[in-house]
């Protein structure tokens, strides 16, 4: 007959037992879950670049321009959080039940010659916590005009999609007409002075980059939450050659044929 301590062993090693299995199924649960929110946030990035490739069935340019409608919302207002890693500069409440989200981004190089620093500011609308509408700074829609960001928006749709160390890559082809290549003039209207420009010995070409701060709600900026851009431009024609801007976890990537 077994005395009781062995018996007490018994009870506790079952306990034990019994207790790493239920660790053990916390732990497959919780990577479930991530795993599944993972594929859920690309799966809505991949149907938002979709749309963008077949743009005159799902969206449409409206405000003078300045902005994008999307007819079937598919991206959540936490994407954007989770991928800008940062919350927007303001959220506001409209009457429609709407939520407004307003990222306001500061250009940290020399002050302009106007007196006051660059800054892009970018308005997001949902509706149900679906992105309905996306508003874009004034002087985009100055420089391409409708018909170039019609077809920027078509070219990132029919780009590819790359999920990689939890960072998103949009990567344009070189076969894309020279019609909405932009010059390094274009960039630097749009994107304010920048921190760095000159000639890059590397590609032999002209460079620009850019460091932008988000505002928080208080108006100061986050340090730690940048958009970046760095550009090249092929030396003969000042046309960009190669792009890269990042903004959290999204990166956009544009590559151009070299001019001969």
């Amino acid at each position: 007959m077994q005395t009781f301590r062995q018996a007490r062993q018994k009870v506790n090693s079952v306990m034990r037992i019994s207790c790493a299995i239920r660790i053990s199924q916390k732990g497959f649960i919780l990577l479930g879950i991530m795993l599944c929110c993972c594929s859920c946030l690309y799966s809505r990035l991949l149907s938002f670049k979709e749309q963008l490739a077949s743009f005159d069935k799902y969206v449409v340019i409206t405000n003078g321009g300045c902005a994008l409608e999307f007819l079937i919302p598919v991206v959540d207002a936490g994407d954007l959080s989770k991928l800008t890693g940062s919350a927007p500069t303001r959220i506001d409440l409209l009457a429609s039940g709407q939520q407004m989200h307003t990222y306001r981004y500061r250009n940290i190089s020399s002050i302009a010659v106007t007196g006051s620093p660059q800054v892009l500011s970018f308005t997001l609308l949902f509706t149900s916590n679906k992105l309905c509408a996306f508003e874009y700074p004034k002087v985009v829609a100055e420089v391409l005009g409708s018909n170039l960001v019609m077809a920027a928006a078509k070219a990132i749709g029919n780009s590819r999609l790359i999920q990689w160390e939890h960072k998103l890559e949009w990567s344009l082809g070189t076969n894309q007409t020279s019609t909405i290549i932009p010059s390094l003039a274009t960039v630097t209207r749009v994107f304010g002075p920048a921190q760095e420009q000159g000639t890059n010995n590397i590609l032999t070409g002209l460079h620009a980059n850019y460091q932008y701060l988000l505002e928080g709600t208080n108006g100061n900026m986050i340090a730690d939450t940048a958009m970046t851009a760095n550009f090249d431009f092929d030396p003969k024609t000042s046309l960009l050659r190669h792009g890269i801007m990042k903004v959290g976890k999204l990166k956009l990537v544009v590559d151009f044929p070299v001019s001969h």
